[in-house]
């Protein structure tokens, strides 16, 4: 099972090189946003707070996963991108920028940023432990308490102008409360401020009993803010990622009991992605589902990221084989699918055949440094776990 460890790691290095000599340059604007599959750099393209936020965290957890420094200046300079041209005077961080420095707003997502950014920067901290960058933490961290958390019907909202003022259509969505949870564990085992444990249980407990449908197992992606179901999208990888990080975080504050009932439902949403949505013909995982089949003919790079960890830690949970075997699986289809075995970094998109999408860039707005590199250390960590124990 070693060998697994050791391909994960010379991978993500790969993938790091990739963005060396593809998306990092010394003359702005620093970070391209956008790369094709064929290696093509968009310079029009549009550059989003998340996206950074994203590199922050990956640049910085290779390098403690990788024990080296080596991409560092990555996170530094992703840091600093984001802190000198996205910084919200009304608090938090814009949204997006266009290529010539324009501000680019959008009220239903713009949340999931501000928890990808304290995500990114609390990873950049146990790097760093930098003193700036946890003055930034406690700031950031502040204003999600105090701006979007829901203090009438619990819950965190999204849906604000630019200036924070509420849009006439609010709501909670799974994504903003899934990262925020995720972003508050991470801050969590940065600081060990037991004023998070709440905040974090809070979470856990929403998405157990709101954001997710015990009768269907699936996720439900929004609500409004008194918790009235709006139409919804059945999506594999968030089922799956939902199911494994529910347990990650009611570990983290060592709650036992809040750990069986998330290990329950995260062992049956994980069966639920390999009943709907494994492609027995090509292997790989299916996202969009509908009556318990794929809507869809390709497959995204990162619901194979989700449901791997996802098995592996169902794996670890239960000791059942099958999901041992369909994780490996997952993994093989990874190494000689989805990545690019030649160039180095993953595809966004594959057809079911496998054959990448070249419509679909390989590195844009809403793929950086994330879930791929997290998908390299958390299934490292838990073969690692195997290793040990058997």
């Amino acid at each position: 099972m070693d060998y697994y460890i050791e391909r994960h790691k010379r991978e993500l290095k790969r993938v790091l090189e990739f963005w060396e000599d593809n998306i990092i340059v010394d003359r702005k604007p620093g970070i391209y946003g956008e790369c094709s599959v064929k290696g093509k750099i968009d310079t029009n393209a549009e550059t989003g707070s998340m996206y950074l936020g994203r590199i922050i965290f990956g640049a910085s957890a290779a390098c403690r996963f990788l024990d080296t420094e080596k991409y560092r200046y990555i996170a530094d300079k992703a840091y600093n991108l984001l802190h000198e041209g996205f910084c919200n005077p009304a608090g938090g961080y814009y949204w997006g920028k266009s290529a010539n420095g324009d501000i680019i707003h959008d009220s239903s997502v713009v949340n999931m940023a501000q928890a990808n950014i304290l995500y990114g920067l609390s990873e950049y901290a146990l790097l760093t432990n930098d003193p700036v960058v946890v003055s930034e933490i406690i700031k950031l961290r502040l204003f999600i308490f105090q701006n979007l958390k829901d203090k009438s019907n619990g819950g965190y909202l999204d849906g604000f102008d630019i200036n924070w003022n509420p849009v006439k259509n609010l709501k909670k969505s799974l994504g903003t409360h899934l990262h925020l949870m995720e972003a508050f564990v991470k801050l969590y085992r940065f600081s060990y401020d037991k004023d998070l444990v709440e905040p974090i249980k809070e979470i856990i407990h929403i998405i157990l009993n709101k954001f997710i449908d015990r009768v269907n197992l699936e996720c439900i992606h929004e609500f409004t803010p008194e918790w009235k179901k709006l139409p919804n999208d059945n999506w594999a990888g968030h089922n799956a990622e939902t199911g494994w990080l529910i347990c990650e975080a009611a570990t983290a504050i060592n709650d036992k009991e809040l750990l069986k009932e998330c290990t329950n439902i995260s062992v049956k949403l994980t069966e639920k992605v390999i009943e709907q949505a494994f492609d027995k013909q090509y292997g790989g995982i299916f996202n969009v589902l509908k009556n318990g089949a794929p809507t869809e003919k390709n497959k995204s790079w990162w619901p194979q990221a989700e449901a791997a960890i996802a098995l592996l830690n169902s794996y670890k949970l239960t000791k059942n084989k099958s999901f041992l075997s369909f994780a490996l699986r997952l993994i093989e289809y990874i190494e000689n699918t989805i990545n690019d075995n030649k160039y180095g970094e993953w595809y966004s998109e594959v057809s079911r055949e496998g054959m990448p999408v070249e419509g679909v860039a390989k590195v844009h707005f809403w793929k950086s440094l994330y879930h791929n590199v997290r998908y390299y250390i958390e299934t490292s960590n838990r073969i690692n776990e195997l290793i040990r124990v058997d």
